[in-house]
């Protein structure tokens, strides 16, 4: 609607008043160019191009593999330990006796 100032009497463009139609052109002007129509019709086709092509395009084996793991609700790494839900694991469990030990013989500081 910038590049057909006639037509921004009605639609989208009828909400902003015509000076800042005009900076908004003044504006598009000193970032893309006097060719700034161009521009931004090159733009949209490139953005329609890519959405094609992205539709396309199959995913690739390992897109599939982790689209299926979100599916299946498999975690990407384990969860936290909760120790008053999981059991201790042996290593904690000596851990556990060793400072045991050390309170029952006094040497606990």
């Amino acid at each position: 609607m910038l590049a057909n100032p006639d037509l921004t009497k009605t639609g989208v463009w009828a909400a902003t008043t015509k000076r800042d139609r005009t900076q908004l052109r003044k504006q598009l002007v000193a970032r893309l160019g006097e060719d700034w129509i161009g521009v931004v019709a090159e733009q949209d086709r490139l953005r329609r191009e890519r959405a094609r092509t992205a539709r396309i395009v199959p995913p690739t084996v390992r897109e599939l593999a982790l689209a299926r793991l979100d599916l299946e609700g498999i975690p990407t790494r384990p969860a936290p330990y909760n120790r008053w839900k999981e059991p201790i694991t042996p290593a904690q469990a000596a851990s556990n006796r060793h400072v045991l030990e050390l309170v029952a013989s006094g040497k606990a500081a």
